[in-house]
């Protein structure tokens, strides 16, 4: 991927203006999706291996609450700072989850998702994904945008910041915008910001510290994922048209052997007081300590 301009071409030159005094290597965070089968067989394990390897952070999804997780995170000097949450909390619609093998929560009030991460100190919620049966045209996409608002408010009222995750489809158009651009528009800048999964923006042929450079201060967090580098750029689109997303998913790679251009992706996000970044692996490269392992070492190697 092509770089930045201005300061990012000079990696060099000191954020003397930036609120971080050290490389983002040193203050790691881990999507724990990334080893969700080792998780579910050995929570104990995988949370001392995942500290082990030097991550700082978690972040935890959709469906692990903090409550659960607080006692062994603890025990291995591993905090949680942010927590993902499916969107039917908003609408209120569980009907298609069955079709996913996805669970049901008991208690269907986006209020107990806030008063879970308010309670253990997360400053940070993230709506992950739009499931194919929560699309839809761009008057549906000003809708979400508006329940996305409210949510925000519910967030703001507890010292939390409500935050949106892409992945690829909000990139495809719809008449002259896309769903990301009405996202980002009809929401206000306070309410929400984002979380920036640079796999899916290279998948689509763009360029993630563009992204990160024009959103400026409305991105709080990163993915950090890497991509297949057998897919070639002016292709992308055309290879991943018609492809499921568990398919998809397996183009991810460990971090340093795909296309992603990590380094100018870190440099952005120091400039632009990015909060937190975690690593994330999925498809046939998940649940592997070593691909972990080494895709930490790599972002050491770079940010050194």
């Amino acid at each position: 991927m092509i770089g930045g301009t201005g300061t990012l071409l000079f990696p060099e030159l000191s954020f003397s203006n930036s609120v971080f005094d050290r490389n983002y290597s040193d203050n790691m965070g881990l999507q724990l999706w990334s080893v969700g089968d080792l998780f579910r067989a050995d929570k104990d394990n995988t949370i001392a291996n995942i500290a082990k390897i030097g991550f700082k952070h978690i972040e935890l999804p959709m469906f692990t609450s903090v409550e659960s997780l607080a006692r062994i995170l603890d025990n291995y000097n591993l905090s949680a700072t942010s927590r993902h949450f499916p969107f039917a909390y908003a609408t209120g619609d569980w009907s298609f989850f069955p079709k996913y093998n996805l669970p049901i929560p008991e208690i269907k009030e986006f209020e107990s998702v806030v008063e879970d991460a308010s309670k253990h100190g997360l400053k940070h919620l993230v709506m992950p994904y739009l499931f194919p049966e929560e699309r839809g045209n761009i008057d549906h996409y000003k809708l979400i945008a508006e329940k996305l608002n409210k949510m925000g408010e519910i967030c703001q009222k507890a010292n939390i910041q409500l935050n949106y995750h892409n992945h690829h489809f909000e990139f495809k158009p719809i008449g002259k915008t896309t769903p990301f651009e009405i996202i980002k528009n009809e929401t206000d800048e306070n309410l929400l910001t984002f979380q920036i999964d640079v796999f899916f923006v290279c998948l689509m042929g763009l360029n993630p510290t563009d992204l990160i450079n024009n959103l400026e201060s409305r991105v709080k967090s990163l993915h950090l994922k890497d991509l297949n580098r057998r897919i070639a750029k002016n292709n992308l689109i055309t290879v991943m048209k018609n492809k499921p997303i568990s398919e998809i998913w397996n183009e991810t790679v460990e971090l340093g052997k795909g296309i992603v251009d990590f380094k100018s992706i870190l440099l952005a996000a120091k400039e632009n007081n990015i909060e937190n970044c975690y690593v994330e692996v999925e498809g046939t490269q998940s649940n592997s300590f070593e691909v972990l392992e080494q895709s930490f070492k790599y972002l050491k190697s770079i940010e050194s």
